[in-house]
């Protein structure tokens, strides 16, 4: 996965309350009651009120009451941690305190209460001005309740007059009641959605403000399940924003970046430095991407504006680091430099595949670079991808298109693009010891995985990789794995290998192998190993990929093979997979492939089904065996 770009931020982010969406900058304040699955707790009673200025300055209080219903939910969620925005709000706990069983209330002592800098999430560094409220409730046992009511004061949103409020409710917690009151005033235009909430407007003011109310019941919770697609997309929802629609977000954006991709002196002495002895502007732009990905590290600065707007170009290039805003700004500066038109894309990085019906950042947590005369999709935080490659967790996503004030979408998932490509030859020594040579062609998604995975292979891991390597194909043995060069972009990556495998079967005498993998990267065997969930509630994120494996197995001259498994073709529901296998003498060819053409990016309970039924045919044929005399 690529590092969370963009600050997360809430106005109330409790250790139960996980926010679902990482968030642009300081720009809107979310609330996510999605929570664990095995009900250690349960929300009883969260009742906000939130009142919003002329200026969008706000007042939030917040009573949140939780009972605790497990010794496991007294060990993980008595302890409350609230965020805030050190540099634009204030945040006081008004009363805390614990519920015995039998109803005596016990005061949390104020040295109970202390503030601390928010940790990090992400493998990079962040300069950030979060800070994390944490209240430590005592004499918590099951049966008993936390409590606390905060007032949050913000004195300025991110962006001076806009505002921005999404309130999803997952369904991994299960909920008692939630209230959310809130009234902003008649000087202020606020665009309002709902979906599955009971309320709505209520009557005006005695100052003309307008007001709403809206309360959740979510009585069951649902267990978390293998990929399942962000909550977001499917959950009940309440959303006040000064965004009329996505594109008015989009616009303010750019309104904001813009100014920072000026083509200064030195920025127009770097794009030609770069594009020295190239012509052709397709060219150009690769060479600018690649020097941005790589010469460009990644840290966070989530300072004051700096969440939402990326430096100045000159900046960034001086000082050589930034987050995906700055990696943008920078590549759209050198890019015009040379008179190559690109625009800002925001994106969603995580498991989000729609568009709210208004504007909110809470939708896009990163931003990547669109080429409109090629229709490309780069991403310079991503070192390890070549040009024009996307990772997993960023196709088929609609995006927001700044500099052209439009919707676009991301490349789909392709059987022609997203691949994992195998030769394996191997020689079965007349002991049983099996030595063999393989190479592993990744393209697509999977080159910027392996890319990543093999960017880490250096001293002590070379072994382990190796040993860890046979172990994923449940084999034993030695051997010595041959990377491509990680930066090396002219083709799609490479890993070859060597290896002496431990005997799989007897030898001399008569006996039956399956077909070993070795230090190839068999995704079918991996995928073959695992089985299929046996039901799903959500909607779940699936992936095309086209899978092939060619294998030659030459046994010792004094060996007969007398059988080799049977031809096999699997052609349903957009799986397809076919095994052929020869027998020449001694020695036996085996090809399979997998193509897997998902029409969706989100699959549900009847493609699940669709893939148990084949992925039963798998099995039985990576079972199948070659028998020998």
């Amino acid at each position: 996965m690529p590092p969370i770009q963009f600050k997360t931020y809430t106005m109330s982010n409790t250790n139960k309350t996980k926010l679902i969406f990482c968030l642009l900058g300081l720009l809107v304040a979310t609330h996510s009651h999605a929570g664990i699955t095995e009900k250690p707790y349960t929300f009883e009673r969260s009742i906000i009120h939130i009142k919003i200025n002329a200026d969008t300055s706000s007042e939030e209080t917040e009573e949140l009451t939780t009972l605790i219903n497990t010794q496991n939910g007294v060990s993980s969620a008595p302890d409350d941690e609230l965020s805030y925005n050190a540099s634009k709000e204030t945040l006081t706990i008004l009363e805390a305190y614990t519920i015995l069983p039998t109803g005596e209330h016990i005061k949390v002592p104020k040295n109970n209460i202390h503030t601390k800098d928010q940790a990090s999430e992400s493998s990079h560094s962040n300069i950030d001005d979060t800070k994390v409220l944490v209240i430590i409730y005592p004499n918590v046992t099951v049966g008993s309740k936390t409590y606390y009511k905060s007032l949050r004061k913000v004195r300025e949103q991110a962006i001076k007059n806009q505002y921005d409020l999404y309130a999803s409710f997952g369904p991994h917690q299960r909920l008692d009641y939630v209230e959310y009151n809130i009234e902003f005033s008649p000087k202020l235009k606020l665009f309002v959605d709902s979906q599955k909430l009971n309320g709505g407007k209520l009557s005006d003011g005695k100052l003309g403000q307008h007001r709403y109310q809206y309360t959740y019941t979510q009585a069951n919770a649902l267990s978390k399940e293998s990929y399942e697609v962000d909550a977001a997309d499917y959950s009940p929802y309440l959303h006040f924003t000064s965004y009329e629609n996505p594109l008015a977000f989009a616009g303010e954006f750019e309104k904001k970046a813009k100014p920072k991709a000026q083509v200064t002196p030195e920025i127009q002495a770097q794009a030609d430095k770069i594009t020295l002895g190239i012509a052709d502007d397709y060219e150009q732009a690769k060479a600018i991407y690649n020097w941005v990905s790589k010469e460009i590290r990644y840290v966070g600065d989530f300072i004051g504006e700096n969440g939402y707007t990326p430096h100045d170009a000159n900046y960034i290039l001086h000082r050589r680091f930034g987050d995906c805003k700055d990696h943008n700004n920078l590549l759209l500066t050198l890019l015009k430099a040379k008179n190559i038109d690109a625009s800002s894309a925001l994106i969603n990085d995580g498991n989000t595949f729609t568009l709210s019906k208004l504007g909110t950042p809470s939708r896009f947590d990163h931003v990547i670079t669109y080429l409109p005369k090629w229709d490309v999709y780069i991403d310079a935080t991503q070192s390890y991808a070549p040009f024009g490659i996307l990772s997993s967790t960023e196709l088929d996503k609609p995006t927001l298109l700044t500099a052209l004030d439009k919707v676009g979408h991301t490349p789909k998932f392709s059987v022609d693009n997203d691949q994992v490509l195998n030769e394996v030859k191997l020689y079965i020594q007349t002991d049983g010891t099996i030595k063999g040579s393989s190479q592993t062609i990744f393209k697509g998604t999977k080159d910027i995985v392996a890319r990543g995975i093999y960017s880490e292979f250096e001293g002590e891991q070379k072994q382990k990789m190796v040993i860890d390597h046979l172990k994923s194909n449940r084999e034993s043995g030695t051997g010595i794995l041959k990377p491509d060069d990680v930066h090396s972009f002219t083709t799609p990556y490479k890993v070859s290998g060597e290896f002496t495998l431990d005997p799989i079967s007897n030898m001399p005498g008569n006996g039956a192998i399956t077909i070993p993998v070795g230090l190839a990267n068999s995704v079918l065997t991996h995928r073959g190993n695992k089985a299929p969930e046996e039901t799903i509630s959500l909607p779940y994120v699936c992936e095309s990929i086209y899978l092939e494996e060619n294998t030659s197995i030459e046994f010792p001259s004094n060996v007969k093979v007398s059988k080799i498994p049977d031809t096999l073709l699997f052609n349903e529901n957009g799986i397809r997979y076919q095994a052929t296998y020869q027998l020449n003498e001694n020695s036996v060819t085996a090809k399979r492939s997998l193509s897997y053409n998902s029409p969706s990016i989100t699959c549900n309970n009847k493609d699940l089904d669709n893939w148990k039924v084949f992925h039963k045919v798998l099995k039985r044929d990576l079972r199948s065996q070659i028998v020998y005399e």
